[in-house]
């Protein structure tokens, strides 16, 4: 019964090129997770190693030019990267660390 809602999902992508190390952000605009299988093997004779798989679906988001990807030109530091990241996704603080 559960109703996931729609995320944005940022990354940045790390390019080397004529020894000079640049990275792109890249947002995915609209995306929705699956939720999430909860088996899990217990009490066996061996441990086995459970990885939690993530599915998303994505979607064009809702503005005008119906995107489902926006990509940045290449910066030449991952803290400025990331910064554009928070810009577009609209973070405004971070979690203590």
């Amino acid at each position: 019964a559960m109703d996931p809602p729609y995320v944005g999902i940022g990354f940045l992508v790390r390019y080397m090129s004529g020894g000079v190390e640049s990275f792109a952000p890249v947002v995915l605009t609209k995306a929705r997770f699956q939720t999430a299988s909860t088996s899990a093997a217990t009490q066996e004779d061996q441990i086995e190693w459970q990885t939690q798989e993530l599915t998303a679906d994505l979607s064009r988001d809702d503005s005008a030019g119906k995107v489902w990807k926006k990509v940045v030109a290449d910066v030449s530091t991952e803290a400025e990267g990331i910064e554009i990241l928070k810009s577009i996704l609209k973070i405004t603080n971070t979690p203590s660390q």
